[in-house]
């Protein structure tokens, strides 16, 4: 099972640049890219299942990369299954006007840039997200019964990065206030 355990945390303008620099000198850098996410959902609720409801499917597209994935749960969950398949990034319009063949529209879209690291075996994000914020992303994956073990690694490598971590109440208020006015703020 692929479960994905990540912690985040908002950050400030200083914070962003004082990791960027971190993560420059003692990280491994994997990628730097543009991305664009869509959630997506059905118009046809009717003939969705509480189960779905829990799961959010995605679509995201980069330069370099682009997927279709979907995550089990709910949404800013310390730990999810990921089911994600990669696609070819110029296949991307065929994949939105399958979804809207479907009639899955996009609710929700992110307009951001990250940076990606690998530091001490952690997969690192920084973003600047449109609209949205800054944000620490802390990530690694696992099978069931690691799931808490890598969780307490995870906290414990953000205080070492001496980063505070954000309340899940936070991210659920500005996630549902951006998800409200995404298009005015990302004009």
């Amino acid at each position: 099972m692929n479960i994905e355990v990540e912690i985040r945390s908002f950050l400030l303008q200083e914070e962003y640049d004082r990791l960027l620099n971190f993560f420059k000198e003692h990280g491994k850098f994997l990628s730097e890219e543009d991305q664009e996410t869509w959630y997506l959902q059905s118009n046809k609720r009717e003939a969705i299942s509480d189960k779905q409801k829990e799961n959010d499917v995605r679509i995201q597209r980069g330069i370099a990369s682009a997927k279709i994935w979907m995550k089990k749960g709910v949404v800013h969950d310390e730990a999810r299954e990921e089911i994600e398949i990669p696609i070819n990034p110029k296949d991307f319009n065929k994949i939105v006007i399958f979804f809207e063949e479907l009639d899955c529209r996009p609710y929700i879209k992110w307009f951001r840039k990250r940076i990606t690291f690998l530091w001490d075996g952690i997969t690192v994000c920084l973003d600047n997200t449109r609209g949205y914020g800054m944000i620490l992303e802390l990530e690694k994956m696992a099978d069931d019964e690691q799931r808490e073990e890598i969780l307490t690694f995870l906290k414990e490598k953000m205080k070492e990065l001496g980063v505070s971590l954000t309340p899940r109440e936070e991210f659920e208020k500005k996630y549902h206030y951006y998800k409200e006015n995404w298009e005015r703020l990302t004009e």
